[in-house]
């Protein structure tokens, strides 16, 4: 039996979005069960009350992972066509995993997910027009975002295994 204990920040702000952290040391988890339960736990937080995956910064041009900024798609996309981008994303990518190193097919499905990233705006130039540099892939801490960085780690919640795992 596997027990976790989660303890989580919620706050709401002005506009009535949640914010919230995911800040979790993995190395914790004596067994890879107990790492994918707690990933899957995190998985319903988020499908059953809209709570973000990753934080996102206040400008909403990047969200983090383990500290490093990683740019969001463009906004002024219309639904349908981020859902089409989104759709041929995954379908490039299931393609470079189908496709044996190497290969023609290899090389073509990279080229897919690069276009689909290009698309998203994921990659290339930077979606926004204020003139503000890119920081995508940049460690938090390094970046303007620094403070903020510091602060949501501090208000992070705080996850962690309390019971007993049987093997």
């Amino acid at each position: 039996m596997l027990r976790l204990q989660a303890i989580i920040d919620v706050e709401v702000d002005s506009e009535g979005a949640f914010r919230f952290s995911t800040k979790f040391d993995y190395r914790r988890f004596h067994t890879q069960e107990a790492a994918v339960k707690h990933t899957c736990l995190m998985s319903a937080l988020n499908r059953n009350y809209g709570l973000p995956e990753y934080p996102t910064t206040p400008d909403r041009r990047y969200f983090v992972v383990r500290g490093r900024l990683w740019r969001q798609c463009n906004p002024a996309l219309d639904q349908e066509t981020h859902d089409r981008l989104v759709a041929e994303l995954m379908a490039a990518r299931r393609a470079v995993r189908d496709a044996q190193a190497g290969s023609c097919e290899m090389a073509e499905a990279r080229t897919r997910v690069n276009d689909a990233k290009l698309a998203l705006g994921e990659r290339g130039p930077a979606w926004w027009d204020d003139g503000a540099p890119d920081y995508n892939r940049y460690l938090a801490r390094n970046t303007p975002y620094a403070d903020w960085y510091a602060d949501l780690q501090d208000r992070s919640f705080t996850a962690k295994q309390s019971g007993d795992v049987k093997r």
